[in-house]
């Protein structure tokens, strides 16, 4: 029964136990005094007297009994507590050893010495640590709030500050736990910044040895990129190449470059990389939609759209055809010239970094290079075809003088250096009424065109003869509206016309007009190769009026402008020869005149010119 009882009961049944054995004694000493001398009223008073002085001393010695007990209790319970406490704090270590990150460490720390060591409003501060707290050596400062600093030996990591604790003060057992506790969260913190700072070294050095193999495959394609740009291939397989390798660049699912057309004021899609390969080219570009080109042109910037679907830049419809997600428009610019721009397009979404934005900048100048060379080489290919149009020109004018032989020959040159005429015209001015009049022409199959005469209204002829200057005119349905009077038959379909008047000196001789069916399909360079051709056709129209001049004179008598001699002999040898091919017969007629020779003798031969 009496290991069913705690200490305290176990003392008070021994207590009661002494009691009665101490009343059985005195009564047995107390009975045998009594059966042999004094009165029980006397022995009755001693036994009271020794009872109470027993019970007196029972209970000195049962509180001095319970205070030991109660001082071994509290030991026991402070050395259990504190067993309790360094066993929490041993367990601690072992969860702080397997922990790499400081935010855990701070929550575990926390929880275990308020829910397990006992301590209220725990307070981990990292980096800021609060010099006034005691160091790990010093007695706590209070016995209701404490904390010390956190140290790696000369190196502070922070402060660890709590208060007390719910059933007590802090004494110094507790504060050599909160030091225990901020040795090891010490040790833990700075192991896992050496464990993140090596972690970020290596992950540094991947990013690195990454950006390497990468800045190595972008230096590649780059230079295929300039490889291609410096090559002698033709424009278009150029472009091509080009779109490939910038696609290729930035593993992009489409690359698209186009092509600013100024004159035209609109863009054409020149190559592509991607699903649109073979299709991008046949894609219209409405006026609208060099919103985008225009835009990165004049900002000289690579520009970012995360939402083609949903921009000003673009329109619905070309966006639709894209099928992107992301895209990056870069502008193609070469000095100060702007050829147009190159779209990097994602089919998911995709984030542009500042690299990949200055690594395109790059690519894209190297391809406006391209461009640029491949316009300068077909530049100066034009420019010596011109020359070798001009060289056979000249040579051809120059094997005829005869006046109407050389004009259809000038227009017949003119037409096969100019590729993009589909029909063409010359004029002459006439030299009694100065009216246009059409002397050749291709490409017109209506028989009144050489009786077509130009004398009411206005017409863009017109107006490069009056003004004597050359015309270019991209669309002849806009601007100038000419009289119906004045469209030359066959001309109604025309849309496009370059024309160059032909001047010698102050003096118009005529124009030359050369006509397309297609807007836009003559450019400057075909106007300045027609200007040329009419400086050499002026020069050889006069040459042909002067040798006819010259010819005339050679067989007209100046005086009459009748057939002199020589004359005579020349046209009677036509006749003589056409009446033989004919069968015909031929007659001659002879008139003289009597004694002309005496009204010169005798009025002066300059009466005898007047007569």
């Amino acid at each position: 029964m009496g290991t069913d009882r705690n200490p305290a009961q176990r003392l008070r049944l021994l207590k009661w136990v002494i009691y009665g054995l101490s009343i059985f004694a005195i009564t047995i000493v107390e009975t045998f005094y009594n059966l042999r001398r004094g009165s029980i009223i006397e022995r009755i008073a001693y036994w009271l007297i020794e009872f109470a002085f027993a019970v007196l001393v029972i209970e000195i010695a049962f509180w001095k009994i319970r205070s030991v007990l109660s001082q071994m209790n509290v030991q026991l319970v402070e050395s259990h507590s504190r067993l309790r406490s360094r066993a929490a704090v041993v367990r601690l270590g072992m969860k702080l050893a397997g922990t790499l990150d400081v935010a855990r460490i701070q929550q575990i720390v926390s929880d275990d010495l308020r829910d397990t060591l006992g301590f209220d409003n725990v307070d981990m501060i990292l980096d800021e640590p609060n010099e006034r707290l005691p160091s790990p050596s010093t007695p706590p400062p209070s016995r209701t709030k404490s904390g010390v600093i956190l140290r790696i030996g000369d190196k502070t990591l922070g402060s660890l500050v709590v208060k007390n604790i719910h059933t007590r003060a802090l004494n110094a057992e507790d504060f050599a736990i909160l030091v225990a506790v901020a040795n090891q969260a010490a040790i833990a913190i700075e192991n896992t910044r050496k464990y993140e700072n090596l972690r970020k070294e290596r992950t540094d050095a991947k990013q690195r040895e990454a950006e390497l193999i990468d800045r190595g495959r972008y230096l590649t394609r780059l230079n295929d990129i300039t490889q291609v740009a410096l090559g002698n291939q033709d424009s278009q397989a150029m472009l091509q190449s080009l779109a490939d390798h910038l696609g290729s660049l930035f593993h992009a699912d489409g690359c698209y470059i186009m092509e600013l057309d100024e004159t035209k004021e609109q863009v054409a899609p020149v190559a592509a990389f991607g699903p649109l390969r073979k299709i991008f080219h046949t894609i219209h570009f409405d006026p609208q939609d060099m919103a985008l080109v225009s835009t990165v042109l004049n900002s000289g910037q690579g520009l970012v759209i995360e939402d083609p679907s949903n921009t000003p830049y673009i329109s619905p419809r070309i966006s639709s055809r894209l099928q992107s997600r992301s895209l990056l428009a870069l502008p193609l610019i070469a000095g100060k010239q702007k050829y147009g721009a190159a779209l990097l397009s994602f089919q998911i979404e995709h984030s542009f970094s500042r690299r990949e934005i200055n690594l395109g900048k790059y690519a894209a100048s190297q391809i406006a290079l391209a461009i640029a060379k491949s316009r300068a080489l077909d530049t100066a290919q034009h420019r010596a075809q011109e020359l070798d149009a001009l060289q056979a020109a000249t040579a051809a004018l120059l094997t005829t003088l005869d006046l109407e032989s050389l004009l259809g020959k000038i227009l017949d040159t003119t037409m096969r250096a100019i590729p993009a005429a589909e029909k063409g015209t010359l004029h002459l001015s006439a030299r009694d009424t100065g009216e246009l009049q059409i002397r050749a022409s291709q490409g017109y199959t209506d028989s009144r065109i050489r009786t077509f005469d130009l004398k009411t209204g206005e017409s863009y002829l017109k107006k490069a003869v009056k003004e004597r200057k050359p015309l270019l005119i991209h669309d002849t349905h806009v601007g100038l509206k000419t009289h119906p009077n004045e469209v030359i038959p066959g001309d109604q379909e025309i849309s496009a016309k370059i024309i160059a008047p032909l001047l010698h000196e102050d003096t118009v001789l005529g124009a030359i007009s050369l006509d397309s069916y297609h807007r836009y399909a003559f450019t400057q360079a075909d106007l300045r190769l027609l200007v040329s051709f009419a400086a050499t056709a002026t020069t050889a129209i006069q040459n042909a009026r002067l040798h006819a001049e010259v010819k005339k004179q050679a067989i007209t008598d100046a005086l009459t402008g009748l057939y002199n001699r020589r004359g005579l002999f020349e046209l009677g040898q036509r006749e003589v020869e056409r009446a033989h091919r004919f069968g015909r017969s031929l007659s001659a007629l002879m008139i003289d005149i009597d004694l002309f020779k005496q009204v010169n003798d005798r009025y002066g031969h300059l009466s005898l010119i007047h007569i």
